[in-house]
């Protein structure tokens, strides 16, 4: 019996760490990124992107609760860099009490044809966008969110959100 990789690496037939070493489906990049990284918190740093990162959480949180009407799950004195932001009532997708985790997947699953990457969570029946904040992060990203899911709730008005997700 021999043991051979299920993918072939570049260094096949130069012995056996050879042949599974690199074998393309690795990515190396935040091991050879490292040391850029730790120079880029050293420049920067840490109090200031944590101070940054917290004033944008909280202009995010801010700018989505004002226009969505809602708040968050927790107060954001809680909040270190991520916070759930309750979204407004969507037709056809339950209210808050009645919501599912169905309900949360066709949300996130509309958002991301729009190209907009968020997590939808239900707990305790009741939808949230779990949003975080970054140093790569600006306060025009949530409001792109914001803005992306009063279109919805105006899509939604006429037809439910799974009608809406399933076109």
């Amino acid at each position: 019996r021999t043991v051979a990789p299920l993918v072939v690496s570049h260094g096949t037939g130069n012995g056996f760490s050879s042949d599974f070493i690199w074998d393309g489906c690795r990515d190396y990049s935040p091991v050879l990124a490292t040391l850029t990284t730790l120079q880029c918190w050293r420049v920067l740093g840490p109090a200031r992107v944590y101070d940054y990162m917290r004033a944008t959480l909280k202009a995010a949180v801010e700018a989505m609760s004002k226009r969505w009407k809602t708040c968050t799950l927790v107060p954001l004195s809680m909040c270190a860099s991520m916070a759930l932001v309750q979204l407004p009532i969507l037709q056809g997708v339950g209210s808050p009490g009645s919501s599912s985790s169905d309900d949360a997947c066709a949300v996130q699953d509309w958002l991301y044809e729009q190209s907009i990457e968020a997590p939808i969570k239900c707990i305790q029946k009741t939808l949230y966008v779990r949003i975080s904040a970054h140093i790569y992060n600006i306060v025009k990203d949530y409001e792109i969110l914001a803005e992306a899911v009063l279109r919805l709730q105006t899509e939604n008005r006429k037809q439910g959100v799974k009608e809406i997700v399933s076109k």
